[in-house]
């Protein structure tokens, strides 16, 4: 007896579950008896497949909806008469489809089919600048010299804590630096050295020597 009453309560629980489902989905898609709907579905030419959330707008009007995963839409309770429908969406030509007849208590369907369209923006100019101050960009820059050269880069000095040019020198193979200011290449007399800066020679401040003192160039100067 008691296996009864639980069998006929959850029996009778889904038998209320399942007509409350029937009446939600029937009125899911009902029109009133002086209205219609405009329902169909959105597909792309190319590919064949739905175009999801593609609007569905009637003309002159707030009216509209969404296709869903599959593509479908569904506007309900239009008003009898003839409208135009715009579908729309990103990345597609605009579709507008006219003399769509709604009458009462009919539904009216219309298979929306979209061309793809390229979006042209306006033209965007993006700007850089190599870096050169690595030892990456160093080595390179090496290996394509037509000359034997060593260097050190920008982000060596920072790394040695050099606070001239001169200490900076220190670090390069073969340069040598005398009384902390003159740079001797191999062992050379200043009369063999030239110092340069962004291309331009640049004179001893002693009348002695030809050598440039390296020390008056501060190395965050250098790059």
């Amino acid at each position: 007896m008691k296996f009864y009453i639980q069998y006929f309560t959850v029996h009778s629980l889904f038998r209320i579950i399942i007509l409350g489902l029937i009446v939600s989905f029937s009125c899911a898609f009902a029109q009133t008896p002086n209205t219609g709907n405009i329902t169909g579905m959105v597909i792309d030419s190319e590919t064949g497949q739905p175009v999801i959330g593609a609007n569905v707008m009637i003309e002159g009007t707030f009216r509209g909806a969404a296709a869903d995963m599959e593509g479908k839409f569904n506007i309900q309770n239009v008003e009898p008469g003839s409208y135009t429908i715009i579908i729309s969406s990103i990345a597609h030509a605009r579709l507008i489809v006219t003399d769509v007849v709604v009458e009462a208590g009919q539904i009216a369907t219309i298979n929306g089919i979209l061309i793809p369209a390229a979006i042209q923006t306006e033209e965007v100019v993006v700007e850089a600048k190599a870096l050169r101050n690595t030892e990456a960009s160093l080595l390179k820059s090496r290996q394509k010299s037509i000359a034997v050269s060593d260097a050190i880069s920008a982000e060596e000095i920072s790394r040695s804590g050099s606070g001239d040019a001169a200490s900076a020198m220190t670090k390069v193979t073969g340069a040598s630096v005398v009384g902390g200011k003159y740079v001797f290449i191999r062992g050379l007399g200043d009369r063999y050295s030239m110092t340069t800066l962004n291309g331009a020679e640049l004179p001893s401040a002693d009348p002695d020597k030809k050598s440039f003192q390296l020390d008056l160039i501060p190395s965050n100067m250098l790059d």
